[in-house]
């Protein structure tokens, strides 16, 4: 740039002094006439005549009019440049770069395995901008189901769109050391969770709890700082899913079905997340990977009621993991899990988790009026244990399909004790406990496309991206054929005192029967229609169950509830993750 400058300064200097050269010199005064010796004038010589002189070479070319001028230096030339610059300050050193240079590596900003990232030049810091939306269609049908005014159903069984879940979140990396994210939603709530309140056994309210982003209530969703030491040790602190079940430690978005088994979400890990801290860690190939915990306990929406934790492990291995390269080699596993926690009698006054179906109608409701009239609630008071285990065989097929087989089941020991409305914190009125099992087995059949294409269950990990493997961009068709259950019963004076005449030790047991049809384009997309039968014998039958079915809430003009133990749900779900 400067030799730029420079000549063109060097070229107007030229032009300027070629153009004052061109002028016409003002003549010389006469020269004086010569004299002779005797003063006498002299005359002129005459005019030498034209040509060459005697001896002198003849000229090539006229001389031009005016000064000669140098040429203007070649581009290129470094010495005629090198001239030009004498004379002129060296030029100021060029501006640092704002931004690093970009290497050869993947793109600053970019869209990796179905994940968008941010990061540096150096990779030392990445973010990973995240949001979800569930929009669901749910419907109802059985026995007794379209029969149901809408004094008593609220509306709440009628085929019905709904907004499930809105959740915004950024999740982030630094030094490959650090890992966070941070999540609030909208449509968070446990399914089947009425909350805090007086509202009466039988009213629509208590009945009808199915999370909803429409409801208005913004909370947290996942937010957790982990701190990766070793592949074998890393420390994950905040509010995550519980260190407990397979399928709890899977992700929303990649469940196969709309919602977590009944046995699961139901009963053996009501809460599926909680606040505390969980040491996680692997060995190659998750030949063996643990998992322990301790929270809160208390779940998302009471935290810290009392000054009592819950301490949760779970530990699986891939036994056949180094044996080859098979689906099922590599992904075959099995497992245990366990927790155990207190809740204090004096402080905690929620209620014991209720059991709904997974469109949210309320099965099971910890609370009833007594043989006085009294709204009294079940609550969770005393030691509450469960253990259990699980098991996953991944097979390919012929003709590129694949088949998944889970299954889990899980003890569950929870004491009780019941208190009347109002005064939960000054007064029991007996001692109980629920026990039982809670299970699932599922077959999940890819029928065409890619094959497992939601990826591991139970792999709960920090969000990243591994920029040196290639993008994977897989879509496929599922069917899914699912069976859960609760095999349980609530007795309210096992521990202490005598039931009411209105809530005598009886069954919890329920049974749900489905399956779904769903297409994946990876774990961003994904187009579902759900079927899921539920059975509980004799409910409705107070003396043998306490639950109750959809088609239970219309009585006869004594008030029994109408005989029925089926009901149906249908329901669809467009999902969006990224």
């Amino acid at each position: 740039m400067r030799r730029k400058v420079t000549a063109i300064v060097t070229a107007a200097c030229g032009l300027f002094a070629g153009h004052a050269a061109a002028q016409p010199a003002p003549p010389p005064p006469p020269a004086p006439a010569p004299t002779g010796a005797a003063g006498e004038a002299v005359p002129p010589a005459p005019a030498p005549l034209p040509g060459p002189a005697p001896g002198a070479a003849a000229p090539d070319a006229p001389a031009p009019d005016g000064p000669a001028t140098a040429a203007p230096p070649v581009p290129g030339d470094t010495d005629a440049e090198a001239d030009d610059d004498e004379g002129f300050p060296p030029a100021p050193p060029p501006p640092p770069d704002v931004f690093d240079e970009q290497d050869d590596g993947p793109a600053l900003v970019g869209f990796h395995s179905g994940r968008l990232y941010i990061r540096d030049a150096k990779d030392d810091f990445r973010l990973y901008p995240g949001a979800r939306l569930r929009t669901d269609f749910n419907s109802f049908f059985g026995e007794g189901v379209t029969e149901q005014p809408e004094a008593v159903s609220g509306g709440a069984l009628r085929p019905q769109l709904a907004l499930r879940r809105v959740r915004l979140e950024v999740s982030g990396e630094i030094m490959k050391r650090l890992a966070f994210t941070v999540g609030v939603e909208l449509g968070g709530e446990r399914v089947g969770e009425p909350g805090a309140g007086g509202d009466r056994p039988g009213s629509a309210a208590a009945r009808f709890a199915a999370p909803r982003a429409t409801n208005g209530r913004v909370q947290p969703a996942e937010v957790s700082v982990s701190y990766k030491f070793r592949p074998w040790l890393n420390v994950t602190v905040g509010q995550s899913n519980v260190a407990f079940s397979m399928q709890n430690r899977t992700r929303e978005h990649l469940l196969p079905m709309m919602e977590r088994a009944l046995g699961i979400r139901g009963f053996a890990v009501p809460h599926d997340k909680e606040l505390g801290a969980t040491v996680w860690g692997e060995l190659p190939l998750k030949v063996i990977a643990y998992e322990y915990g301790i929270y809160n306990g208390d779940g998302p929406a009471q935290p810290g009621a009392d000054l009592r934790a819950d301490f949760t492990g779970r530990i699986y291995a891939r036994p056949l993991a180094f044996s080859g390269k098979s689906t099922f080699k590599r992904w075959f596993q099995i497992g245990v899990s366990a927790r155990y926690g207190e809740r204090q009698q004096s402080a905690v006054t929620y209620e014991h988790p209720s059991i709904a179906t997974a469109q949210g109608f309320v099965m099971w409701l910890p609370r009833y009026e007594d043989s006085l009239g009294r709204l009294t609630h079940v609550l969770p008071s005393g030691a509450q244990r469960s253990i259990g285990g699980e098991v996953r065989l991944p097979f390919d097929l012929p003709e590129g399909l694949g088949i998944d087989l889970r299954a889990e089941a899980y003890a569950v020991a929870n004491n009780t004790r019941e208190a009347v409305d109002g005064f939960e914190l000054v007064s029991t009125e007996r001692l109980g406990r629920v026990l039982g099992v809670g299970w699932y087995g599922e077959v999940d059949l890819w029928l065409c496309g890619d094959t497992f294409v939601d990826g591991e269950p139970g792999l709960w990990r920090p969000p990243t991206v591994d920029l040196s493997k290639d993008s994977e961009s897989k879509h496929g068709l599922e069917l899914v054929v699912t069976a859960s259950g609760i095999n349980a019963t609530y007795d309210p004076a096992a521990r202490e005192g005598s039931a009411d005449a209105a809530e005598p030790s009886a069954a919890l047991t329920s049974y749900e029967i489905g399956g779904a049809l769903q297409y994946w384009w990876g774990p961003n997309f994904r187009a579902a229609v759900n079927y899921l039968a539920y059975v509980a014998p004799h409910a409705g039958d107070r003396a043998q169950s306490h639950l109750l079915v959809a088609g239970n809430l219309a009585t006869d003009d004594q008030g029994v509830p109408r005989a029925a133990e089926v009901s149906h749900e249908l329901g669809g779900r467009v999902a969006v993750t990224f």
